[in-house]
């Protein structure tokens, strides 16, 4: 299923997932996500439209972390785990 979405996507998914993780290095310290977490949102935020990788990276890495904060926002909110 994600060969598809990387095909469908000028071979963008992967990368943008890659960068994910990256970031999820560089900035997390404790209760870092595990990366299956972060390719299921990428997925989901792909399938769903609101990110489109082929636009590059820097506008679909934006429209990645817009996608995560609209999706874990709300249990963030009320201090809950997602």
């Amino acid at each position: 299923i994600l060969n598809e979405l990387q095909k469908n996507h000028g071979g963008a998914v992967k990368p943008l997932m890659r960068l994910f993780k990256i970031w999820r290095d560089q900035h997390f310290i404790n209760k870092c996500p595990k990366s299956y977490w972060l390719e299921v949102l990428t997925y989901n935020a792909v399938l769903g439209g609101g990110t489109r990788p082929e636009d590059g990276l820097p506008q679909g890495f934006r429209d990645l972390l817009q996608a995560a904060i609209d999706t874990l926002g709300p249990y963030a909110d009320l201090g809950l785990t997602p």
